[in-house]
């Protein structure tokens, strides 16, 4: 699934992701992830085509697939793309 998140940059009324080039989106991501306190989403990895961000890896629980959507949304102000696959227990 793709989650648009496109904030607008209120002093030249254009689009966020439009100011930040790829690579420094998938660095925000990246650096966000690696520092974030759950554990589980520092393995996370992301990669950036044309203005999708796609996070890859294995989290534990669904909870853990939506913060790493969360984090990355808010560092990189791009569409997200979630391929995080959830560990099955058991």
């Amino acid at each position: 699934m793709i989650f648009p998140a496109r904030p607008y940059d209120a002093g030249s009324n254009r689009l966020l992701s439009e100011s930040m080039d790829g690579e420094e989106c998938l660095r925000s991501a990246e650096l966000c992830l690696r520092t974030c306190s759950y554990l589980a989403l520092r393995a996370i990895h992301c990669s950036y085509h044309n203005g999708i961000l796609t996070l890859h890896g294995r989290v534990p629980t669904f909870y853990m697939k939506q913060i790493a959507q969360e984090l990355v949304s808010k560092a990189s102000h791009v569409e997200i793309e979630n391929c995080l696959e959830v560990e099955r227990v058991g």
